[in-house]
This record gives C-alpha cells, sequence and structure tokens, in this order.
C-alpha cells in the first residue's frame, strides 16, 4: 500500500512538472492555480480532521498513533506538515532499529543534532573502522531514517572518512514536499517471516532471494550473515552455534557472532555480514545484488 502510494505521488509530481514547463502561459497559471486549490483544500480538510482526533481523548492519541504508523498516512500527513511525531523523536526510533545491526559490528551510532532537516549522526567504538561501515551507513541507518522521516533531507556522519563519505549517496526531496527522495537507487530490503520464533543460542539457515542465510539470536539480538564458511566454502547448518559463535561442522573454522563474524582462530576470515532490521513484528534484510 506505502508503495503504491509513493508511485501514485511520482507520478503527480511528473504531472505537475509537465503544467510547469508548458509553452503556453495561460494554461501553465491556471493549472498551477488549480493545483494549488486542491492542495490547500485537501489540507484545510485534513489538518480540522487531526484537530478532532488530537482532541478526542485517549482514542485519539491511538488512532494518531495508528496513523503515524502506517507509511502512506505518514507520508500524505508529513506533506500537509501535519506529522503528529516530530521529527527528532522519529530519527531516534529509527536509530532503534538498527542499534542490534550496529552493535554486531561492535560499535554503536549517536544522534548528534538535526538543523534544517539535516541529520548529523557520530559513528563509535569499532564500526567507524569496520570495512563494512560504508554498507552499514548506506543500507541499514540511512534506509531506516528515511523510511521513518522521509522530510529528512540528508544526513551527515562523523566518525567516517572522507573517501567513504563522499561516496554516501545524496538523497533530497523531489519537490520539496517530504514525501520522495531521488538519488541513489533504494536498497532493495526481503521480508523474511517467522524468526521471533528463534530462540536465543539458536540458529537457523533461509533462502533469501536465492541465497542461503545463517540468521542467529542471541539474547534479543538477531544477526544475519552469508550461509557459507570463508575458510572452505562449506553450507553453515542451522545447529552450528556454539557460545556466541559459528562453527563450521567440515572445517572447524570459528566465527565471532557479536562481532561481524570476524574469524575467531583466523582473524583474516570474515563471514560477510546483512544488514537485518527487525522489531517485535518483523524483520527484513538487505542482500546485496547478485549481479
Amino acid at each position: 500500500m506505502a508503495n503504491e502510494f509513493q508511485q501514485r505521488m511520482h507520478r503527480l509530481e511528473e504531472r505537475v512538472r509537465v503544467i510547469e514547463n508548458t509553452a503556453d502561459p495561460h494554461l501553465r497559471a491556471n493549472g498551477l492555480e488549480l493545483i494549488r486549490g486542491f492542495m490547500e483544500l485537501h489540507g484545510t480538510g485534513l489538518e480540522r480532521m487531526i484537530h478532532i482526533i488530537a482532541g478526542s481523548g485517549a482514542a485519539g492519541q491511538s488512532v494518531l498513533s495508528q496513523l503515524a504508523a502506517d507509511e502512506a498516512a505518514a507520508s500524505l500527513l508529513l506533506l500537509y506538515g501535519l506529522h503528529p511525531v516530530d521529527v527528532e523523536t522519529r530519527v531516534r526510533l529509527a536509530l532503534d532499529k538498527v542499534g542490534p545491526y550496529l552493535r554486531s559490528h561492535g560499535g554503536s551510532i549517536e544522534l548528534i543534532g538535526i538543523a534544517e532537516n539535516v541529520v548529523t549522526l557520530r559513528l563509535n567504538g569499532t564500526c567507524k573502522s569496520c570495512p563494512s561501515s560504508r554498507m552499514t551507513l548506506d543500507l541499514a541507518v540511512e534506509q531506516a531514517i528515511y523510511e521513518m522521516a522521509p522530510d529528512v533531507e540528508g544526513i551527515e556522519v562523523e566518525g567516517v572518512s572522507a573517501s567513504q563519505n563522499s561516496s554516501l549517496p545524496t538523497q533530497q526531496t523531489g519537490s520539496g514536499n517530504g514525501v520522495s527522495h531521488a538519488g541513489a537507487a533504494a536498497p532493495s530490503w526481503e521480508n523474511v517471516g517467522g524468526l521471533d520464533a528463534l530462540a536465543t543460542g539458536a540458529a537457523q539457515t533461509r533462502q533469501v532471494d536465492g541465497r542461503t542465510i545463517l540468521f542467529c539470536r542471541l539474547g534479543e539480538t538477531l544477526y544475519a550473515y552469508d550461509g557459507f564458511c570463508a575458510a572452505c566454502a562449506a553450507e553453515l547448518q542451522a545447529h552450528e552455534l556454539e557460545a556466541g559463535a559459528i562453527i563450521c561442522s567440515s572445517c572447524g573454522q570459528r566465527y565471532d557472532v557479536v562481532r561481524a563474524g570476524r574469524g575467531i582462530d583466523k582473524q583474516s576470515l570474515r563471514l560477510t555480514p546483512f544488514p537485518l532490521l527487525h522489531d517485535r513484528f518483523a524483520a527484513k534484510i538487505a542482500p546485496p545484488s547478485q549481479s
């Protein structure tokens, strides 16, 4: 539903640009006036609806929370500047989602501040020097923030080298309406069901987008790694998890689940970790392109 809403918004934006670029000045003026009229009419109606809901006590606050959690409804409210949750709160909720993945790299991320809808973050711990911190930022952090706060116009990260920072995709709102983002292609996230049933200290292999991926749980945190041993290329088995380590039954190599799949016996080896966002309702993973 949310994706369909975004596609419709993109189509409407394209039609607005056609009207803006028409050679006939009268047609252009009338077309833009018609669009402004509809926007003002709908905006006034939505504002009254939100005002009535907000004034309905606890039941109204519950409805507002449901609207804020719905991607299509939230995007529409953002378009008219009526979202009931402020941008800082939404950014913090997004960072809470990616916290487990960052901790799997031995680090964390801190919100420094938000100025003119530009979010400034700081990487802490070993995450900032991890070879996959670029992937962490591109896929996990940025995607989570733009999903929760599409009105954010940019993200700046301290603790990343200039070469890494310059390669981060620039995402700007396409028409200043806080709905769409242009620039680098968005990562492809795949929903993964049933992981809530995975017991702590357990692991299981699953096929996701044609890949074999090993999912592990330690405590409340889920981790996802490429399902093949980096030493012998044998497929890792679901039972191969012991004392926080993934153990290959073919060659005996051990990998640290918490430290981004780093080799325990041979530190030059590493399992490929995948960004994994999860909460108590769902999980989704961003496997890299196989092209």
